[in-house]
């Protein structure tokens, strides 16, 4: 019998520039606005050394169970674990929501990863407050970049993908091209990178839920980048930064009622 499996997606975020402070001052090359602009090209600089926060004042209704992060350590960082911890404040006290433990990299050349906490159920803020707090190493070259944080409410659709979907983290990334002498003989190879490819393609989806749900989300993805996790209950590590190619129309379906949602994305993983 085939298997569907129910992607996971985050777009909508909490912690907006507009709601947000620093408990340190910003380095203005990499202010902190480039870690909430959904762009994978900018940096934003956390520091110094020790513990600093992001506190984001929000709705004390508003219901949150993902944490993403998207970080860049340099090279040869040595050094304890890199912390990124989520808080919540109640009743004047802040508790700690989820936890993304980041080890120090000894590798040659900066290690770029990313990383999704999917709580078991929603949780709100009392006093309307979050905080997204650092632990940096007191060690040489302990810098932490963070490409982009995410503290929201992740979407499911009502049916899943059917179990043809590619994995977005098994995806070939290079192409390769032979090249041939005369007589027939192999004489090398070229080998080109390319862009990860993907698409979410849902069928049977509900009037209602395409119109309160997906529609929204259409209306974010036509101009910025979203979280996607193919299947995060049995592969949480298999997370990608995507981004729509085009975002195609829902179109009616049968039975009577429902409705089919598809939409094409590129794919930075890890």
């Amino acid at each position: 019998m085939l298997q569907q499996t129910r992607p996971t997606i985050l777009y909508d975020n909490l912690v907006k520039l507009t709601n947000s402070t620093l408990s340190f001052f910003e380095i203005t090359a990499h202010p902190l606005a480039n870690a909430l602009d959904w762009a994978d090209y900018t940096r934003f600089l956390v520091g110094p050394a020790g513990i600093s926060y992001i506190t984001s004042v929000i709705d004390s209704s508003a219901l949150f169970d993902c944490f993403y992060v998207f970080y860049e350590i340099p090279a040869f960082s040595n050094g304890t674990n890199y912390k990124v911890i989520l808080k919540k404040k109640d009743g004047g006290l802040y508790s700690t929501v989820a936890t993304i433990n980041i080890p120090a990299w000894e590798g040659k050349v900066p290690d770029t990863t990313m990383q999704l906490i999917k709580l078991p159920v929603p949780v709100t803020s009392g006093d309307g407050e979050i905080r997204v707090e650092f632990s940096i190493p007191a060690s040489p070259n302990n810098n932490l970049y963070i490409k982009q944080i995410v503290v929201g409410k992740c979407f499911q659709p009502e049916l899943g993908q059917w179990s043809g979907v590619a994995p977005s983290d098994l995806q070939q990334q290079f192409t390769a091209y032979n090249n041939i002498s005369i007589n027939g003989s192999i004489l090398g190879r070229t080998v080109t990178r390319i862009e990860k490819q993907g698409a979410i393609s849902l069928s049977l989806c509900s009037q209602e839920w395409i119109r309160d749900v997906w529609y929204p989300f259409l209306q974010h993805a036509i101009r910025k980048a979203f979280i996607y996790s193919w299947n995060h209950e049995k592969y949480p590590e298999a997370v990608a930064f995507a981004s729509a190619t085009s975002t195609p129309s829902p179109t009616n379906s049968s039975p009577p009622g429902k409705m089919d949602a598809s939409l094409p994305m590129k794919l930075i993983t890890n």
